[in-house]
């Protein structure tokens, strides 16, 4: 009995060391694993160095230079490959912001605020007209032949603000779900979108991200993705830009489907680029006394904050768009080109319900907006069909949100629809639980934090935010995956039909029913 206690008090002491060397080798085996950086050699021979997560299994590719500095000669010019010295570049942090001021750092310090957080949570990235970089997420350990799908991922911001790696934008839970995710950069403001008559081009921000979509295909083999399953999805002036990208012949032909969020693209509303020349030529003459035989390259030859700063003063009231130019867009380009264009893409379009609430000035009066918004023949039919219980206030957002989103979001579906595209179109209604957000409503950009899975800390978030954002992560990831949102685990989402031209209500419960703006179209 003795010996065979002793047999078992030597064998569990072998046991133990044995156990202590099997977690002594996993320890590190995983330290080792959290160590590891992944590592992808580019058609340009550089090998770029990312990061491995962890906690979500995906590497992570930051601040990935898809184009030379456009500065100096660069300035104002198309976009060109870049031209790498070193052989292997560390891409673990991100590149800076494209030059821009104050207006998308306002803006996230307004809503941020609102929902009664100190301004100063937000803190302005670094800028440089140096930043043209892109970041990319995918999952980890790929093997060279796996082709995954990607979304490319456009930021909003007015073209003149925002950037690739806002807090909201970060990648790596598409990853998770077998998606490789890029978000791009694009010059912003006088930098990307600046007209004058010695300049052929005036749309720099939009041949960017056409150039970075060139520059994800030319690579395509070296980072698991597949060429013929790419999804392009913008917010805002983003979604506008894929609008853009359709219409453009340089382009249309590199992504297969689109994401359009909030976009209120609008084909026939683009100037041609001699419209906006003179005010090219103010700017120059604000900047430059003597005159010049060459003027850009003296506006050149000056220093980037210079030119931010000159910009705020002659282009304060101007907005920021791609021009027809004849080089990137065409004159001749009608919407039923741009639908041509489209060529059966599959699209999700889709807006808020409370777009426009946090822009109105709360003083302002209906009948005044009315007056100064609405077409004299059309302003009884419109009173009509208003809600007499709403507020001032709530009815102006009502109205401008349908003018600038839903009905152009509405008129592009329908067009796309009878021209053999599927259509899957979604109206946002969430609201956060508490009473700051009930006063916010489903704001512009509402959206965002759950279709990247990415909830700032001063948003209150909810179980019922935590099942939507679960929902809209693979509706997202469902259709840049199989070009169709749906699956058996989710409430199904109609595609979009004509005549019934039923929506997906995405809040508090989902639903298919009529739009609430669409009454309201054909006299804004």
């Amino acid at each position: 009995m003795i010996y065979c206690r002793k047999l078992i008090y030597v064998f569990s002491k072998v046991l133990s060391k044995f156990s202590l060397l099997i977690l002594l080798g996993l320890f590190f085996s995983i330290q080792t694993h959290s160590d590891y950086n992944p590592e992808i050699k580019l058609s340009s021979g550089l090998s770029i160095i990312g990061l491995y997560d962890e906690l979500t299994d995906t590497e992570s590719f930051l601040g990935v230079p898809f184009a030379e500095p456009p500065v100096n000669e660069l300035r104002w010019s198309p976009p060109i490959m870049p031209n790498h010295s070193d052989k292997v570049r560390k891409v673990q942090s991100y590149g800076p912001s494209c030059m821009q001021g104050p207006h998308i750092y306002n803006w996230y310090r307004t809503v941020a605020q609102n929902f009664g957080s100190e301004p100063d949570v937000i803190k302005n990235p670094k800028t440089s007209e140096d930043c043209l970089y892109l970041n990319i997420w995918r999952p980890a350990g790929l093997n060279e032949s796996e082709k995954l799908p990607t979304i490319v991922y456009i930021h909003g911001g007015s073209n003149k603000g925002g950037w690739s790696f806002e807090p909201n934008y970060v990648g790596d839970n598409f990853a998770k779900h077998g998606v490789i995710l890029i978000s791009i950069a694009y010059r912003l403001g006088v930098f990307g979108y600046f007209s004058h008559p010695q300049l052929k081009s005036a749309n720099f921000g939009l041949l960017d991200q056409i150039h970075a979509l060139n520059w994800i295909h030319k690579n395509a083999h070296n980072l698991g993705i597949d060429k013929k399953n790419i999804t392009i999805m913008g917010e805002s002036v983003g979604a506008s830009a894929a609008g853009f990208m359709v219409a453009s012949p340089h382009s249309s032909q590199l992504f297969s489907k689109i994401i359009f969020q909030s976009g209120g693209f609008s084909f026939s509303e683009i100037p041609h680029k001699s419209e906006h020349d003179p005010l090219g030529i103010k700017f120059e003459e604000y900047l430059i006394d003597e005159v010049s035989e060459n003027p850009i390259d003296k506006l050149r030859e000056l220093d980037s904050n210079e030119i931010l700063k000159a910009a705020e003063v002659v282009f304060s009231n101007h907005r920021f768009t791609p021009v027809i130019d004849d080089q990137s867009l065409f004159r001749d380009t009608s919407l039923n080109d741009f639908i041509m264009q489209l060529g059966g893409k599959n699209l999700i379009i889709g807006s808020n319900e409370n777009e426009w609430l946090m822009y109105v000035d709360e003083n302002q009066l209906l009948d005044t907006w009315l007056e100064t918004q609405v077409e004299k023949e059309s302003l009884s039919s419109l009173k009509f069909l208003i809600d007499k219980e709403k507020s001032d206030l709530e009815t102006i957002d009502s109205l401008m949100s349908a003018k600038i989103f839903a009905c152009p979001s509405l008129l592009l579906a329908k067009t796309a629809k009878t021209s053999g595209s599927t259509v899957w179109f979604y109206y946002f209604t969430r609201k956060r639980v508490n009473a700051v957000a009930a006063s916010m409503g489903a704001y512009h950009g509402a959206e965002l934090p759950y279709v990247f899975d990415k909830h700032d800390d001063w948003l209150l978030t909810v179980k019922k935010d935590r099942n939507l954002t679960r929902d809209l992560q693979k509706y997202w990831t469902n259709f840049a995956k199989f070009g169709d949102p749906n699956d058996d685990t989710l409430e199904h989402w109609q595609s979009f039909e004509v005549p019934e031209r039923t929506v997906f209500y995405l809040g508090d419960n989902y639903k298919t029913e009529s739009h609430p703006s669409e009454k309201f179209c054909q006299y804004l």
